[in-house]
């Protein structure tokens, strides 16, 4: 296991500026009830008192004669690393402490909501990045190459471009980050002949290797190419090793009878092709079929079968919005999908959902609050009005893990479950599993460009709460005592793929016009032309240069 630590002294990953560093500067400690003498102590090493792990300091010693009591230390700044935090009561036999609550204080230089929106979230995604592999880890509780996510290393290459055009770190440290997770997924095994050949890279690794039970994806294959051919190009870099890796996917075992793309295989014994209805399976409207048809058709030319009619399959936020964080959003694609449209009118429902007033002014309830397809499924609500959420305007309803771990049954092994407002067949926002419905904060960064005014004050809504903060991230959240809304149940995973869906978005806001991914979009000729054949039909595939 990781000894991770924190630098005190300088919170944020290295790379990160020195005059965006945070700084941790107090502790404070809420106590319910206790009787002895307390004090804290921060340590380098684990808990014991064998050198070299020593603490570097020592709190006051306090006297604790009953009843609550809060605690606040001002820290030095020189404190540096620290890996553990002990508080330690002597005394009489039967004295005790209760310690419901510990915070450590944090200064931090950036005072603008969507700023701190983006820093925040791109440092914990960084932190996830593990320099010796060049992989990310798919959330922060794994050890380094233990489980890491391919989609997600990929979109660590994509956020390490927009850091350097935002300027919260240097080309050379975004040249480092985009280079060594170059490297280490080009190094990645891709599917033999067990699997069809289709030279798909996996969705999870450990040390290298497929993950037993895990899949050889096409969606996964195609976002981390796309986002590396893009972080390269803005940087750049060379894109042909990577453009090499679309063009050698064998797009014939991937497509299925009724001409839609697989998701890919499989790794059982033998491999099973990943069919659409099937768990893991789609070919459902949502950007995810539609960026696996951009890889098909910048490596091809072509393009598969395409699900065109919205809505998504179960209203899932980030399915809505994933392929506009890579590249531009087309104003009608070849199939006649009005994406600005279909992304304001998806933006609108989930802003609304617990607010179900607004959601039949938008369109998006008719007057029973019943999913609009007559195939919906049994008991399908596309509004609740929720006393919790709709007074403060809060939103978001996306697949992610779900925000109480306690709550499943020991058998229940699913901890990722597919939130989101009604769409074409289902809908999930929590009732229905816990009796509480759920926010999920990251889709207000995915939209944050949509609807920046309801993404902000989401965000500070997070941050009042002590949430968001530069070391928390609330994956995913629900109050549990609903109408008095006092308290809260968070997951705090802090997720690599979440994380970068929402320093993206966030990302997306801040850079406006001077957007490095899409101007590498234009610029590489590979995704170019695979743009323009999905964005007209008719397009006829040409190469770049003509020989004579």
């Amino acid at each position: 296991m990781e000894q991770a630590t924190i630098n005190f002294s300088a919170i944020f990953p290295p790379q990160i500026k020195p005059e965006y560093q945070g700084h941790i500067t107090g502790l404070r400690i809420r106590i319910l009830d206790g009787r002895g003498t307390f004090y804290v102590e921060l340590k380098i090493g684990e808990n014991t008192y064998c050198p070299p792990h020593y603490a570097k300091w020592t709190s006051a010693h306090v006297n604790l004669s009953g009843g609550p009591r809060d605690l606040s230390f001002d820290l030095p700044s020189n404190l540096g690393q620290i890996q553990t935090l002990n508080w330690v009561l002597t005394g009489t036999e039967g004295d005790y402490v209760v310690v419901d609550r510990v915070e450590l204080t944090a200064t931090v230089p950036y005072p603008d909501t969507s700023g701190r929106a983006f820093l925040w979230s791109y440092a914990m995604l960084l932190a996830n990045w593990d320099p010796g592999s060049g992989l990310t880890r798919d959330h922060a509780y794994y050890a380094a190459n233990q489980f890491d996510n391919v989609s997600a290393s990929g979109v660590q290459a994509a956020a390490a471009a927009m850091a350097w055009r935002l300027g919260f770190i240097s080309q050379d440290s975004a040249t480092e980050i985009v280079s060594k997770t170059t490297q280490a997924l080009l190094a990645l095994p891709r599917d033999g002949d067990d699997c069809g050949r289709s030279r798909l890279w996996p969705h999870f690794v450990d040390h290298g290797h497929i993950i037993t039970g895990t899949e050889w994806s096409s969606i996964d294959t195609v976002i981390a190419a796309v986002a590396l051919i893009e972080a390269r190009e803005a940087l750049g870099l060379g894109t042909t090793e990577v453009e090499q890796v679309l063009k050698d996917v064998r797009w014939n075992t991937l497509t299925l009878t009724d001409g839609h793309i697989s998701h890919g295989y499989w790794f059982t014994t033998p491999c099973q092709i990943i069919e659409p209805g099937g768990e893991g399976g789609w070919r459902d409207f949502g950007t995810e079929s539609w960026v696996v048809n951009l890889g098909y058709a910048a490596a091809t030319g072509k393009v598969a079968e395409f699900d065109h009619t919205p809505p998504t399959f179960n209203g899932g936020g980030f399915i809505d919005e994933l392929a506009w964080l890579l590249v531009p959003r087309p104003d009608r694609d070849r199939w006649g999908t009005q994406w600005i449209t279909y992304s304001q009118q998806a933006a609108d429902c989930q802003l609304a959902y617990y607010r179900c007033q607004e959601a039949e002014a938008a369109g998006c309830c008719r007057g029973d609050h019943q999913c609009q397809d007559p195939d919906a499924g049994e008991g399908c609500s596309c509004c609740r009005d929720h006393p919790c959420y709709g007074p403060p305007g809060l939103f978001g309803l996306t697949p992610v893990e779900v925000p109480d771990l306690s709550a499943l049954s020991p058998a229940d092994k699913r901890t990722y479950r597919e939130f989101g407002v009604c769409g074409e067949h289902s809908c999930m926002d929590g009732t229905d599993s816990w009796g509480h419905a759920v926010i999920v904060p990251h889709y207000a960064g995915v939209i944050a460009s949509l609807r920046p005014t309801r993404a902000i004050s989401l965000w500070n809504w997070i941050e009042t709460k002590g949430l968001f903060t530069p070391l928390n991230n609330p994956e995913s959240l629900m109050f549990v005592d609903e109408p008095a809304c006092g308290q809260i149940v968070w997951n705090a995973r802090k997720g690599s793929w979440e994380l970068g869906l929402q320093t993206l978005g966030w990302g997306r806001l801040l850079v406006g016009d001077n957007h490095p991914l899409y101007q590498a979009m234009w610029a590489n000729d590979v995704l170019r032309q695979g743009y323009l054949v999905m964005r007209y039909a008719h397009r006829v595939f040409l190469p770049t240069v003509m020989k004579q």
